[in-house]
Formats: C-alpha cells, sequence, structure tokens
C-alpha cells in the first residue's frame, strides 16, 4: 500500500489527539509529535536535484543493525560488539557530495556518529544506524 507522507502526518495527528482525549499521553509528549517536520524529500534535498533514498536502520539490540551498516560501508564505522548495547550512539553514514546541512533543524549532529564515503554506487543513499 502507497501512502503519502501528508497522509501519514494526518494519521498521527489522529492518533496524537486520541491519546490525549483518553490520557495516555502527557501535553508535553503531545507537544512533540504536533511538532513533526512535514516538509518532503524535495523540500529537504533540493541542491542540484539530489534526494538520497533516507535508509534507517532500525529493530531490537543486538540484532546486527551496526553490523549490517559497517557491512556495506566496507569498513568499521558504527560501533559494534558483544555487550548489549553494543552502540549507544546514533551513525550516519553518506556521499561526500551530499550536503547535510539540509537535514532538519534540531537535528542533534554533535550526538550523531558521521562519516562520508566516496563510493560513487552509494552516492544517492544516506544511512542512518
Amino acid at each position: 500500500m502507497v501512502y503519502e507522507y501528508s497522509e501519514c502526518i494526518e494519521q498521527v495527528e489522529h492518533w496524537r489527539q486520541r491519546a490525549l482525549s483518553r490520557q495516555r499521553l502527557t501535553d508535553e509528549n503531545a507537544q512533540l509529535l504536533s511538532n513533526l517536520d512535514s516538509r518532503t524529500p524535495d523540500e529537504l534535498f533540493h541542491q542540484d536535484s539530489i534526494r538520497p533514498l533516507v535508509v534507517a536502520f532500525m529493530g531490537g539490540t543486538g540484532v546486527g543493525k551496526s553490523s549490517l551498516l559497517n557491512r556495506l560501508a566496507g569498513q568499521p564505522i558504527a560501533r559494534t560488539g558483544v555487550e548489549r548495547p553494543a552502540s549507544r550512539e546514533v551513525t550516519l553514514y553518506h556521499h561526500q557530495g551530499l550536503s547535510i546541512a539540509q537535514l532538519p533543524e534540531g537535528l542533534p549532529l554533535e550526538k550523531i556518529n558521521i562519516n562520508s564515503h566516496q563510493n560513487s554506487e552509494y552516492q544517492n543513499i544516506l544511512w542512518i544506524d
């Protein structure tokens, strides 16, 4: 099923209102949901017609998200280990030609492990672990 991003934003607002009315969501957390960035990828990445595919690895602790990113990168850019959780940070991996300055305002870039590469095969993909 294909969804427009605007439909997803509308659904989040519906869930937010319902959770508030049932007192399952604090006012503070409800406010966070109402501040969702509604810009489209075209609006975020308009430089030279480059609009990367944003791939975010999500899942349980220790399932191999960071290992997968390291395998794709061909080098150890995301922390892995046997102790759970091994990764305690977000890793962003992008082509050096992509300006990450266009990412949404408020994204804590100073807390993110940012790595760039020169592989033209992956120039239009931005990975987040």
